[in-house]
């Protein structure tokens, strides 16, 4: 079977990786994502980050921010980087898809700032193909602070609980380009911008929806 890769540099292999993580969520056999996470969020984050150390942890990673409009449809998507270092009981190294649910306008709002600073306490185990983790943060920005809950698929060997501090920045470079034009993250999750012609985000809207009214992919057949 050949393996599917993402350039995680162009936001096509950002949307296209996101559309397999919640795929995976989707999965029959998966954990899945809460619904009522999916349901109350006002906004969400996918990345896919990779975390390597020991005692001192670092990582970093890309991915997409939706915000949620007030009729429960999803706005177009914003690229975004996250670099970090975290510190605790904690050791090896991991790949982390990473779904982070903003639980309130405050969080959303710091987030949608060109850098958010995000703290959390963190209990992850992985061994091998499986693991989990789950984690709750405080974030701040200049102007706002709020809250996430964010779930884990993780691939690698590494364990532990830390406490993190994460800069999530927007990648303007990566939405002008995909946009074909200069925007800010909270334009284009306001709508100020069109999609291209050529976007799979909806791809990335009917599975979010799937997962908001607890559905599962046997549930569902496209084509």
């Amino acid at each position: 079977m050949t393996k599917v890769t993402h350039d995680r540099s162009t936001m096509e292999g950002m949307i296209a990786k996101a559309d397999v993580i919640l795929r995976c969520a989707l999965d029959p056999d998966s954990v899945g994502l809460p619904q009522d996470l999916c349901e109350q969020c006002k906004g969400i984050l996918i990345l896919s980050v990779i975390e390597v150390g020991f005692l001192v942890t670092v990582n970093f990673g890309s991915g997409i921010l939706l915000a949620k409009r007030s009729d429960g449809s999803w706005s177009l998507p914003s690229a975004v980087e996250v670099t970090g270092i975290g510190w605790g009981f904690v050791g090896g190294g991991s790949i982390k898809d990473i779904v982070i649910f903003l639980m309130d306008q405050g969080t959303l709002k710091a987030l949608a700032q060109d850098a958010g600073l995000k703290l959390g306490v963190q209990a992850e185990f992985t061994l091998a193909n499986f693991g989990r983790s789950f984690s709750g943060s405080v974030n701040f920005s200049k102007s706002a602070a709020g809250r996430t809950m964010s779930i884990a698929y993780s691939k690698g060997c590494f364990g532990g609980i830390s406490i993190e501090g994460a800069l999530i920045r927007t990648r303007k470079a990566v939405n002008e380009e995909y946009y074909k034009r200069s925007a800010s993250c909270f334009e284009i999750i306001a709508g100020a911008v069109a999609s291209p012609d050529e976007s799979k985000i909806n791809d990335v809207y009917t599975k979010l929806n799937m997962l908001k009214k607890g559905k599962k992919a046997d549930e569902h057949r496209e084509g």
